[in-house]
């Protein structure tokens, strides 16, 4: 299974929203993209992620356990942000110095 920054980030926007509609709407896709991709997570996956209700839909146990662990994958890659711009600022590495008495 192959899955993206943006699958997963959609994924989240769905889960939150409660609708693949207002879900896609947060994250600036079309609502038949954000369908494809949910498909295609769905399929490359081998189970339902996501329960289709009349208003709305909620997670499987299988689309919890994905939700869990996209919100832990997104907030490492926030970290990893951070400290990479951190190291880009000159805010952090490593400094040589070189004396003698």
């Amino acid at each position: 299974m192959r899955l993206d920054l943006v699958d997963l980030h959609l994924f989240l926007c769905i889960v939150d929203a409660g609708s693949i509609t207002a879900g896609a709407n947060r994250a600036h896709l079309a609502l038949a993209s954000a369908s494809e991709r949910v498909r295609k997570i769905e399929s490359a996956a081998g189970v339902a992620l996501l329960e289709r209700r009349p208003k709305g839909v909620v997670t499987t146990e299988a689309g919890e356990a994905l939700a869990h662990h996209a919100r832990l994958i997104l907030r490492q890659q926030e970290m990893l942000k951070g400290e990479l711009q951190d190291f880009a600022m000159g805010a952090r590495g490593t400094l040589h110095l070189y004396a003698n008495s």
